[in-house]
């Protein structure tokens, strides 16, 4: 491929996009999926599935969307802002939530997210949904995260867990797995 980018997205392609599911109707609930998936899978956060913006409209219940949108802000995400948006469900109710923004696609860490919402749940839920989880529960969200580690964290720290210990290791553990396969890449 002449001209191709390590960070080439999906419109410098040129390629027509087909939804891949009734939830993933657009490329913004692409990118809004593996943001907001895992952090919407237990507790009080919903993810816009219904509405017109399905993985990029947040909500939690019991606090407003201006309560919402200065947390997300206060944790200084890379590459991402936030718009109130207002906009309604499948059943014709209004929904009012905060719309995420990619700001700048080079810097935008899609998963830090999801691990930012669950350090909101389990700061604003009671009781924590980590805490009264069913084994099954538990068993899914260890197979969606990919390890059982971030699990016993959360459930152990509670209200005090702190998602970027783990980031760190990971992006560490991303970075030695490029290296160790650079040499096999074609471009």
């Amino acid at each position: 491929m002449i001209g191709w980018k390590r960070n080439m997205t999906w419109p410098s392609t040129g390629l027509v996009w087909r939804p891949t599911s009734p939830n993933i109707p657009t490329l913004d609930s692409v990118a809004g999926y593996p943001m907001t998936g895992l952090g919407a899978q237990m507790g009080k956060f919903k993810h816009g599935i219904g509405t017109k913006y399905p993985f990029r409209l947040l909500t939690f219940d019991g606090k407003s969307p201006e309560e919402l949108k200065r947390a997300l802000e206060s944790l200084n995400l890379k590459g991402l802002s936030y718009k109130i948006k207002q906009t309604s469900n499948a059943s014709g109710k209004s929904v009012r939530g905060v719309y995420l923004v990619i700001q700048d696609w080079s810097i935008w860490r899609p998963t830090e997210l999801a691990f930012a919402m669950m350090q909101l749940t389990a700061r604003w839920q009671e009781p924590s949904p980590f805490s009264t989880a069913k084994q099954s529960e538990i068993n899914l969200f260890n197979k969606h995260v990919g390890s059982s580690a971030w699990w016993k964290h959360i459930k152990t720290k509670g209200s005090e867990v702190d998602p970027g210990p783990f980031l760190l290791s990971w992006d560490a553990e991303v970075d030695a797995f490029s290296r160790k396969n650079k040499s096999y890449l074609l471009y």
